[in-house]
């Protein structure tokens, strides 16, 4: 919903109700019925939401008009790399993958990395203001960025998640959850969501790390 849209829905649901509860009470002495609040409240929420929809010029419904929010356009050149070569690639890092679930994967550009996580990073739908410790934390936000790369790339490309901790005491940090990607010169890089391990759309270079789960 739009920005103004979300908290006026809760005001309205919550008035409206209250005086259904009240009406109800009085006129037939009978308390309304927890599932019928909840349903009651659920119903005014949805009825806002859909008053804020807009129609895009596609036809589709959306939040607000924004070329921006699109996605990016594909990588302009893939090259193939064996699910065998990725595994090399990534032991010096201390990302240990027991397997490969595909063949091949394919590599984009570095430019193309770039162009997608800074697209990510104007449009992603999670900020670091929405985290929450175990409710909404690292995983989740690692989890959602690792989602649109599947998307954009139609998972053709290794864009992997990781659960690791830091071993260079100079940069230390706890059992986190980020992501990495290959490009095409066999580079490994590392994006964190919350700009813990690395940066959101830097694409910093990999280091080695204390890694307790990979999945690509």
């Amino acid at each position: 919903m739009e920005g103004w849209i979300e908290p006026l829905a809760y005001i309205i649901g919550s008035v409206i109700v209250i005086v259904v509860a009240w009406l109800v009470k009085r006129y037939t002495g009978y308390n309304l019925p927890v599932g019928i609040k909840s349903a009651l409240f659920q119903i005014v929420q949805l009825l806002m939401s859909r008053l804020s929809k807009k129609k895009c010029d596609d036809g589709e419904h959306c939040l607000k008009k924004s070329p921006s929010s699109k996605f990016p356009s594909p990588p302009k050149t893939l090259i193939t790399i064996l699910g065998s070569r990725l595994r090399e690639l990534l032991k010096p890092y201390g990302i240990i993958l027991d397997y490969a679930l595909d063949i091949e994967y394919c590599l984009p550009s570095r430019e193309d990395w770039l162009r997608f996580l800074k697209w990510y990073k104007s449009n992603t739908p999670v900020k670091p203001g929405d985290y929450t410790q175990d409710d909404f934390d690292c995983d989740d936000f690692a989890w959602i960025m690792r989602a649109y790369a599947l998307l954009w790339m139609k998972g053709r490309c290794p864009f992997g998640y990781i659960e690791a901790s830091s071993i260079d005491e100079n940069y230390p940090f706890p059992m986190h959850s980020f992501g990495f990607m290959v490009d095409q010169n066999n580079k490994v890089y590392f994006t964190d969501p919350l700009e813990l391990a690395a940066s959101i759309d830097g694409l910093d270079p990999a280091y080695e790390i204390n890694c307790q789960d990979v999945k690509v």
